[in-house]
């Protein structure tokens, strides 16, 4: 099942043309990976919400394909640190994110752009009350 997870993740990439620039392809393979979460949420929590028995070869070979992104970026002369801390810290960051905005710990920038506008909307004009979530009414 978590194999036919992932085989649909990468899918969801395989349709679509990353940029050329390697900086530019990691941060539209960030984008992809956490519009994956969030539309699959119940998919994400079966690939990564609890500590397989065994490596899974398609998380395998997934995670290969972040790899091959960031020494795309090595390979440019572009990357810092070593690649498998940079590919470690790249799948830890983009994994933490999308964790938090599908138990909506984060609250993604068009809610929070909406609860401001909401917000605006009241103080100025809106004479009637308008509906905002509990996450929106504790953005700042």
């Amino acid at each position: 099942m978590v194999d036919d997870c992932f085989a649909d993740f990468d899918r969801a990439f395989a349709h679509r043309t990353a940029p050329h620039d390697p900086v530019a392809a990691l941060r539209w393979a960030f984008d992809r990976y956490v519009e994956y979460g969030l539309q699959h949420p119940t998919h994400y929590r079966l690939m990564f919400g609890t500590r397989p028995s065994r490596p899974s070869p398609a998380g395998l070979a997934s995670y290969d394909g972040l790899r091959r992104r960031v020494l795309a970026i090595a390979d440019a002369g572009r990357l810092v640190a070593p690649l498998e801390d940079a590919t470690a810290a790249f799948w830890a960051a983009v994994h933490g994110v999308t964790s938090l905005l599908i138990s909506e710990f984060l609250v993604p920038r068009i809610a929070r752009d909406r609860a401001r506008a909401r917000r605006h909307d009241r103080s100025t004009h809106h004479t009637e009350p308008v509906a905002v979530s509990a996450h929106e009414r504790n953005v700042p």
